[in-house]
C-alpha cells in the first residue's frame, strides 16, 4: 500500500458505533478524526518509513494530542463543517490511524482526557491499538505502560509538539532510551512550535550528549524533524 493510500485512508477506518479498544485506564465517546498535520508532510514521512531498508515495524508510540482548536480536514473543503465544536483532536486520531497501518503494535499516550476519550471511542475493536490516558511526562506513566508491556521497545516515538515549555524535551528524556537502534524519533511541527525547534536546536548542539543527525522532510509545511537512533 502506497503512503497516499495510507493516509487518505483514515477516514474508512472510523466507526461511530460502541468501542472495543485495547484502554489501559479511561472509556469515552465518539467523533470524527482527520489529520490534523498537513496530509502532505504525513505522506512524505510514510513514504520514508516505508523506503527504508531493513525497517522494523514492531511498535510505534505517539507523545501528546494537537493543539486545541477546530479539526481540520483531509482535503478541500472538508474542516469547515467536520472541525465545529470538536476541539483539537486530530493528531492523535488520524496519525494513529496512519502508524496502526504500519506498525503491529500503536500506542497513543495523553493526558488531555477529552482527546483521549474520543479517541478511544472513535474506532471499533483494533488488535494492536492502545491508549494510554495518562500524563506523558509523568515518569509514573512510563511505569505503567512497563508494567502493561514488559520489555516494551519502539521502532518509532512520535513527539506531537504541545506548545508547552519542556513538554517535548520531557518526553524525550523518559521515552528515547526505549527505541531501538535503527528506530526513528520524529518531532512534529518542528517549523512552527517554538519550544519543539529549540529542543532540536539544543539536541542538535550536543547538550544531551552525542549530537543526532537531524533530517526535516523536504518541503513539509508544519514541519516533521526526525533522526535515526544509532
Amino acid at each position: 500500500m502506497t503512503a497516499e493510500q495510507i493516509v487518505s485512508g483514515v477516514g474508512s477506518l472510523v466507526t461511530t458505533h460502541a468501542a472495543d479498544w485495547n484502554v489501559i485506564t479511561k472509556n469515552g465517546m465518539t467523533s470524527t478524526p482527520q489529520v490534523y498535520q498537513s496530509n502532505g508532510d504525513i505522506v512524505a514521512f510514510v513514504d520514508m518509513l516505508q523506503a527504508r531498508t531493513g525497517a522494523h515495524f514492531n511498535t510505534a508510540m505517539e507523545i501528546g494530542v494537537s493543539n486545541r482548536g477546530k479539526v481540520k480536514g483531509q482535503g478541500k473543503g472538508q474542516g469547515k463543517g467536520q472541525g465545529k465544536g470538536q476541539g483539537g483532536f486530530a493528531t492523535t486520531i488520524g496519525t494513529h490511524l496512519v502508524w496502526s497501518q504500519l506498525y503491529a503494535t500503536t500506542i497513543t499516550v495523553t493526558g488531555e482526557t477529552d482527546n483521549a476519550l474520543r479517541l478511544m471511542a472513535t474506532l471499533k475493536s483494533r488488535t494492536g491499538s492502545y491508549v494510554v490516558a495518562e500524563q506523558a511526562t509523568n515518569p509514573q506513566t512510563k511505569m505503567l505502560m512497563m508494567v502493561k508491556f514488559p520489555n516494551l521497545t519502539l521502532d518509532l516515538l512520535f513527539i506531537n509538539s504541545h506548545q508547552v515549555s519542556d513538554f517535548v524535551a520531557s518526553s524525550w528524556s523518559l521515552y528515547a532510551s526505549m527505541v531501538n537502534s535503527g528506530g526513528i524519533i520524529a518531532f512534529e511541527n518542528s517549523n512552527t512550535d517554538v519550544s519543539t525547534k529549540s529542543f532540536i536546536a539544543q539536541l542538535s548542539a550536543g547538550t544531551f550528549g552525542a549530537a543526532p543527525s537531524f533530517l526535516t522532510i523536504p518541503g513539509s509545511v508544519r514541519g516533521i524533524t526526525y533522526y535515526i537512533k544509532s
